[in-house]
């Protein structure tokens, strides 16, 4: 069963894996900024933007969201990015709405299409939408619907704001895809949103998992359970194997601390060496088992007051990177202190130079204390 639910979950991630996208290293500086994707979504809904389409991505945004509102109903549209209303609910003088469809119908009357941007993890307002709402109503223009842009899925989040529809990353990604596919730049966008809907793909695969059946429902619990003691499976393997490969008369002690971040750290040493240089290994698990590779990273850690602790660290291969609370730590150069246990020969190295470790701080103490 173990093999069926991790083939299920190959299959999950098929659908919502995006590979390698190079916008993705400015998630962390643009998402921070609202404006940045109000700017562009204005642009491409306004029919005389530089893309080039004319009303393409306007009509697109209707057939896509706005459903039972036909585009063809409406002349005159006016994208209008920031638009000044008058506060009704609170107190203030005006709001700005981040972009607003203005049109007219027909018999001359106007309507207008709220767009909310929060894919900047911002927070509603106090009565913020209705606020706006209530301003167009007092310049006479119908709101026919109010989209709201998030970057994360909110439950019941239609009903507390009034939105005709929320739409998320994934959604505008697809809006803009169905226009223009082969253009590189806009295209890069659409990518780009994909990779900030990738904090959604949890809750995707949540919704996936209604159409198991209640046992294997009960699988991925007992394989929730497990894969939250992942770190503790760890830690037993290295304490096990190290103690296996040392030679005979040599003994360890462990302790376990969750650090800063969630990170999780097992620390080991000989008690006698550990009298005699002040030295002792720690490693470093992520808190989410999940991230990167699982990398587990090997240190070796020193009190500040152990000077010569440095030549022999420096023997032992590595190198300071740092000190703290009256700790100094060092690591080996580049990815020779990184080991992955998911790739079997790594995890055998990680074994193998803990094993070093210890011989060498048994022997060069020895050797270099009076």
């Amino acid at each position: 069963m173990l093999h069926c639910l991790l083939g299920f979950y190959k299959e999950l991630a098929k659908d919502t894996s995006v590979g390698y996208n190079p916008m993705s290293e400015f998630v962390p500086y643009v998402t921070t900024k609202e404006i940045v994707h109000t700017k562009i979504i204005s642009e491409l809904l306004n029919p005389a933007g530089c893309h080039k389409e004319g009303t393409k991505y306007l009509e697109s945004f209707f057939k896509f969201f706005l459903n039972p509102i036909k585009y063809d109903d409406y002349h005159d549209f006016k994208i209008i990015r920031e638009r000044r209303v008058h506060r009704v609910l609170t107190e203030g003088s005006v709001r700005s709405i981040d972009v607003l469809i203005e049109s007219k119908d027909n018999f001359g009357q106007k309507h207008a299409i709220i767009i909310e941007n929060k894919l900047n993890h911002a927070e509603f307002q106090h009565l913020q939408i209705e606020d706006y709402s209530q301003g167009l109503a007092r310049e006479s223009v119908h709101v026919d619907a109010v989209i709201i842009l998030h970057d994360r899925y909110q439950h019941s989040f239609n009903n507390k704001y009034h939105s005709e529809r929320t739409l998320y990353p994934k959604d505008l990604a697809e809006w803009i895809n169905s226009v223009n596919p082969n253009h590189i730049g806009i295209k890069a966008y659409a990518d780009y949103l994909i990779t900030i809907n990738n904090q959604n793909i949890p809750y995707e695969n949540s919704r996936k998992m209604l159409d198991l059946s209640i046992d294997e429902i009960k699988d991925l619990y007992e394989l929730n359970k497990a894969f939250e003691n992942l770190t503790a499976s760890k830690n037993d393997y290295i304490v096990e194997h190290v103690k296996e490969a040392l030679p005979s008369g040599h003994s360890i002690e462990t302790t376990f601390s969750t650090l800063d971040e969630g990170c999780k750290a097992l620390q080991l040493w000989n008690q006698t060496d550990y009298d005699k240089t002040d030295l002792w290994i720690a490693f470093f698990h992520p808190g989410n088992p999940a991230d990167d590779d699982n990398s587990t990273y090997v240190y070796l850690y020193t009190h500040d007051r152990k000077a010569s602790n440095s030549e022999i660290v420096r023997r032992l291969g590595y190198e300071m990177q740092g000190s703290q609370e009256g700790y100094t730590y060092f690591r080996a150069p580049g990815d020779k202190c990184r080991f992955s246990f998911f790739d079997k020969p790594r995890r055998e190295q990680l074994i193998d130079e803990i094993v070093r470790l210890l011989k060498e701080i048994h022997e060069l103490g020895t050797t270099d204390q009076p």
